[in-house]
């Protein structure tokens, strides 16, 4: 895969990918989607459920530098599994990561950062991540923009159409952040 120095590749541990998992399964509901049919979308619910935590996972560990927030909120996500984070993926604070699985390109470049009319929120940042594969148990984070910077207008037609898009090469850098109690 090929892909920019400035993008913030973050690994799990088997025993964080064991733990992430189990909240992918306890994760899975039966919400709508927008570029799958029903059937489809059932079928691929394990594998998008784990995709989203995955990445909100990563999130955590470049933010705070391990996942006790991850958990933390996973916990309370699960006391109401039907009640959605409203878009806040770091608690207390605007930040609502979008995270895809790389399916058919395999350039970090060539992806787009997606935000659907009803996700997009006054103030709110939404960071853009990808996973290039599963069994590797990475994830890279992209970059991000503030929501006043998205498209004043969403896409028109295709796989995206009613989303507000803009390419992974025009996100801002994610600062290299460092947990320094945790590095020699």
């Amino acid at each position: 895969m090929i892909h920019a120095e400035w993008m913030i590749k973050i690994m799990f541990s088997s025993s964080e990918m064991k733990f992430i998992k189990k909240m992918a399964k306890a994760a899975e509901m039966n919400g709508v989607s927008r570029i799958r049919d029903d059937a489809e979308r059932v079928a691929k619910l394990p594998e998008d459920s784990l995709v989203g935590q995955m990445c909100t996972a990563a999130l955590h560990k470049y933010w705070y530098g391990n996942l006790t927030e991850y958990v933390r909120m996973r916990w309370y996500q699960n006391k109401a599994p039907h009640q959605g984070d409203g878009g806040c993926d770091l608690p207390g604070l605007n930040v609502d990561v979008k995270g895809s699985l790389m399916r058919r390109r395999r350039n970090p470049l060539d992806y787009h950062l997606l935000v659907r009319p009803a996700e997009r929120h006054d103030g709110w940042v939404y960071v853009h991540s990808l996973i290039e594969d599963l069994s590797k148990e990475e994830v890279m984070l992209t970059g991000w923009l503030p929501e006043e910077e998205l498209p004043a207008k969403v896409v028109q037609e295709g796989i995206f159409k009613g989303a507000f898009q803009v390419g992974v090469p025009d996100l801002y850098r994610l600062p290299p952040l460092v947990t320094l109690w945790l590095t020699p």
